[in-house]
């Protein structure tokens, strides 16, 4: 700690000097921690060697694909990419809060609609499917109020099996989240 800041703050403590601090307040590492059980990205290389005999020699090349020459030949082509707006939607659950709100609330229901920017919530009493199921069926006749209809839906690993049924018959498709990967799912706060 910087010594005039240590004065200042720490004055009021006994026996907790700048050099008590310095002696007894180790110097942490950064670690992984839970992150290490996610999926590395970039750890493989994409292009493949390949390796020809010439002349008796051994030689190694990088193959590049007939598409990637064709891209590089080209120079002033314009690419669009048109896609149906409103497809998709991320869904989770909070855990419980702390302290119960007066209609009796414990949990929210949070959904991002990503093509619209939204983020909307809906409050839980608790987390058994029949709540779980009327939040998201509040939730998604918000967004069809308003004209957007959703497709499919990246849901939390832990959806139970009515969750999923009540998703198929509102002709969604959904797709659960891997085990210890928030980043798969925008919702997951």
């Amino acid at each position: 700690m910087a010594q005039s800041n240590c004065k200042r703050v720490l004055q009021h403590w006994p026996l907790l000097t700048s050099k008590n601090v310095n002696k007894y307040f180790p110097e942490s590492e950064a670690t992984q921690k839970g992150h290490m059980r996610q999926i590395r990205s970039g750890v493989r290389k994409t292009n493949r060697k390949i390796r020809f005999v010439m002349n008796g020699d051994e030689q190694e090349l990088e193959e590049i694909d007939d598409t990637i020459r064709a891209l590089q030949a080209r120079k002033n082509d314009i690419k669009v990419k048109i896609y149906d707006c409103s497809e998709s939607v991320y869904t989770d659950q909070t855990g419980q809060f702390p302290i119960t709100s007066r209609r009796h609330y414990k949990y929210i229901m949070v959904m991002c609609e990503i093509d619209g920017n939204q983020i909307l919530m809906e409050p839980m009493v608790n987390r058994k499917d029949h709540h779980i199921i009327s939040a998201w069926k509040q939730l998604m006749d918000r967004l069809k109020r308003q004209g957007i209809y959703p497709k499919h839906q990246y849901l939390d690993n832990e959806a139970s099996e009515q969750y999923k049924k009540a998703i198929e018959e509102a002709n969604m498709t959904y797709q659960l989240a891997t085990p210890h990967m928030h980043r798969a799912n925008i919702a997951d706060i």
